[in-house]
């Protein structure tokens, strides 16, 4: 599974089942039919589900090879009732076929741009941080190779005791998880697939907020990621989304800053057309737990982004404080985990 064919398979396999899930979970909730913004709902919704696996495992010490099974499982499980539950709304090919002939052109040059960014990410041979890169890839493969969750010291293989906050933080146990299921190599699997997964959502959460502001307008939407990826190119200092993405894709800090903070970016523009709306508060909630879920950095970030976002509708009507504390909860819950470990 290390071979070029190995690496297009297994991304083509992960695209697939977030696409799927986030279809799936879209049509029983009510949210977006738009194939982007699914595919963003069934990553963030799978490591919502891997997170909630993990931390009792990691516990209780379970070997990584059963918590990829009970993963794999768990996830079928859920496809599988969502499906039967959904199974008379789920072909709209028409809808979607209607779609591509009305907007091709616009589809084209999205894709173009897509694609650039993928070969860019993927042959530029270039790694903006090999220190941070050793410490994330490290703890998958030795997790990979001693079957253990976060139990042994990557650096001294020294064994160690149950931690709250690798527990909480699970992104690197998720993709040891994948390599272990897939049978790939950790590097190949960080520094390929998982790059060109955050390439992907990057794009499609840029994408979607784009496609609100201009009142869904897709020849300004598209032509704006245009220049989003010109700026980006340009754009290379050592903390600049830029960088993240394009030379530490991959990374949880790169995670976090091009997919998680704009996923809360996402349901923040989704909450100021309707902010009335309890779904979007729930919404913005759960983004915020994932986005918390892909990198300590978050437990700082992510309460910031979301008090800057909402005070503007507070100020408007300050009966909102209520759904903005509802929203800001599981930021507590997380910094207080990180003081109380951290003292």
């Amino acid at each position: 599974m290390n071979s070029w064919f190995g690496i297009i398979l297994v991304s083509i396999l992960s695209c697939s089942v977030y696409l799927i899930l986030g279809r799936l979970i879209s049509i029983t909730l009510g949210l977006s039919r738009f194939v982007s913004i699914q595919f963003i709902i069934g990553y963030a919704a799978s490591i919502l589900i891997f997170s909630l696996i993990n931390i009792p495992f990691e516990f209780l010490n379970v070997k990584l090879s059963v918590l990829a099974n009970v993963y794999a499982v768990v996830l079928l499980l859920i496809m599988l009732i969502l499906t039967i539950i959904n199974k008379n709304h789920l072909m709209d090919v028409k809808v979607i076929k209607r779609f591509i002939l009305e907007n091709w052109i616009w589809v084209v040059c999205f894709s173009i741009i897509i694609i650039i960014q993928l070969v860019y990410v993927l042959f530029n041979g270039i790694y903006g941080s090999l220190w941070d890169s050793s410490t994330y890839t490290g703890r998958v493969t030795t997790a990979l190779f001693t079957d253990v969750l976060n139990r042994v010291n990557p650096y001294t293989g020294e064994p160690t005791t149950f931690d709250w906050l690798d527990a909480f933080f699970g992104l690197e146990m998720h993709s040891a998880v994948i390599c272990k299921l897939t049978n790939m190599h950790a590097l190949i699997y960080v520094n390929k697939v998982l790059a060109a997964i955050e390439v992907l959502l990057y794009n499609f959460c840029a994408y979607a907020i784009a496609l609100e502001l201009f009142k869904k307008d897709r020849k300004k939407t598209v032509v704006a990621m245009a220049f989003l990826f010109l700026i980006n190119l340009g754009m290379y200092t050592k903390y600049t989304p830029a960088t993240f993405l394009f030379f530490r894709a991959g990374e949880p800090k790169s995670m976090l800053s091009n997919v998680g903070l704009m996923v809360v970016l996402l349901t923040l523009t989704k909450l100021y057309k309707q902010e009335q709306d309890k779904k979007n508060w729930i919404l913005l909630s759960v983004s915020s737990i994932f986005a918390l879920c892909l990198s300590q950095t978050g437990v700082f970030l992510v309460p910031v982004l979301l008090t800057v976002g909402v005070v503007p509708l507070i100020v408007k009507d300050f009966r909102l404080i209520k759904s903005y504390f509802f929203c800001i909860l599981p930021s507590i819950f997380f910094v207080s985990i990180v003081i109380l470990k951290r003292g």
